[in-house]
């Protein structure tokens, strides 16, 4: 038999604090079967399924990238991952990153080591729209925002990042060795991300590694461009692609080494594109997958400062290999036999949810649509023309699929288009 201990760390997250729009979070420590500890947070009133079967596809992913000849030989082409263990429906255990800061750690740190204001484009804002409600920015026009973005830029640098990653770095090789490392790793979540339409990119969801300097997402909630579609502030750009972290590729900036690196990894997922979709689409038509993408379209973004529970104090994360006892066979079974009964009951109704949740056709159409989507960005047929037809395949698309070059560039013009990126909500931090 094994036995699992849950112990408050000293340096925890939060004692009963309940967060914003996070769920309750406590940092806990669980023995392990060979008899060490490790880190883990408690995730409570979300459900992390969905973020299980992310962190699945990435495992593809590495593995697919690791075989392929133009990315098997730079570290920085391989997702991090991490272990995520659903416990219920509405709670679970997420592993720890070891030695992680977010983005928005890392520049405020940095601004008040020089004196300066954490939050000075915040500060700013607030001098120039002048209105009774404290998040101004997100009523303003689309024109404003420009206007705003624009004044903002010609009043702060956006180095912060390059200059707190040269700061950290002991010797000039090391700085050299994490830079080269921020951009691959960048590059690859930006077009690992894009096929997945994962959104709500806010500098808490993403963290640098301090020693390697490679770029860690979390929060993969918001996929398959759920916050592309959302009614409240729906995102307009492919992945985050901001000019502090361009500033931080140094010289040629997203031209250089990022674009190459794009290429490539774009150029492996799209040669082994069925391998992917056989992965997705075994868990996208999941009903519990396709009803959380049924519920969650029109939600508004959480504040942006939620996530910063997974970087403080350092965001010491574990996810080592070690053989590690998950708790979670008892609760899927009974989640099985739930569903069973369910679908017994009422084979018209998604399995695991009341008789309010959506027809199972809407459910399967949300699916399918999802599929189409995905497939058409693997297919490089992103940026096709699509002509309706008369068929029942209206809306096939016709013409020949783009270059992965061609693909990439058109990424990296959305994802850097002002016009775009000010349309993002204000906890978004564009303007970083």
């Amino acid at each position: 038999f094994f036995f699992f201990f849950f112990f408050q760390a000293e340096d925890g997250i939060r004692d009963a604090q309940e967060s914003r729009g996070l769920g309750d979070v406590y940092k806990r420590q669980i023995w392990g079967s060979d008899g060490s500890m490790n880190l883990f947070l408690l995730k409570g009133r979300e459900d992390l399924r969905l973020d299980e079967r992310v962190m699945q596809l990435l495992k593809l992913v590495n593995t697919t990238l690791s075989t392929s000849p133009s990315t098997s030989k730079v570290a920085g082409y391989q997702v991090q991952r991490y272990s995520v263990t659903p416990l219920w429906h509405s709670v679970g255990l997420i592993g720890w990153v070891n030695e992680c800061d977010t983005l928005h750690e890392l520049v405020t740190s940095h601004r008040k080591e020089r004196e300066v204001t954490p939050e000075l484009e915040m500060r700013l804002l607030n001098q120039m729209v002048l209105m009774d409600q404290p998040k101004a920015y997100d009523v303003l026009t689309a024109i404003s925002k420009i206007e705003m973005m624009e004044f903002l830029a010609e009043r702060t640098t956006g180095h912060d990042l390059r200059k707190a990653m040269w700061a950290s770095s002991v010797t000039s090789e090391m700085w050299l060795d994490r830079r080269t490392t921020y951009t691959h790793s960048l590059a690859t979540m930006s077009v690992v991300g894009y096929i997945l339409g994962l959104g709500d990119r806010h500098p808490n969801n993403i963290m640098l590694q301090r020693s390697t300097g490679r770029v860690v997402h979390i929060d993969f909630g918001d996929c398959f461009e759920v916050a592309m579609t959302r009614e409240k502030f729906p995102e307009r750009v492919p992945f985050r692609l901001t000019r502090m972290m361009r500033n931080a590729m140094e010289v040629c900036k997203e031209e250089g080494m990022y674009r190459s690196a794009a290429e490539a990894v774009m150029g492996v997922l799209r040669v082994n594109g069925d391998s992917f979709i056989t992965m997705l689409e075994a868990f996208v038509q999941d009903p519990l997958v396709s009803w959380r993408l049924i519920q969650h379209p029109g939600n508004a973004p959480e504040d942006a400062n939620v996530e910063t529970a997974l970087a403080m104090d350092g965001a010491n994360v574990t996810i080592d290999n070690t053989t590690v006892l998950h708790p979670t066979n008892i609760p899927r079974a009974n989640m099985e036999g739930m569903r069973r009964r369910s679908s017994a009951a009422d084979p018209g109704t998604p399995s695991g949810h009341d008789s309010s949740a959506p027809p199972l056709r809407a459910v399967e159409h949300e699916g399918v649509t999802v599929m189409k989507r995905v497939e058409r960005k693997l297919r490089g047929k992103e940026f096709s023309v699509v002509v309706s037809s008369r068929s029942e395949n209206e809306g096939e698309i016709m013409g020949d699929a783009a270059h992965p070059r061609e693909q990439v560039r058109r990424l990296i013009a959305d994802a850097t288009d002002i016009t775009n990126v000010a349309q993002s909500w204000l906890g978004w931090y564009p303007f970083w």
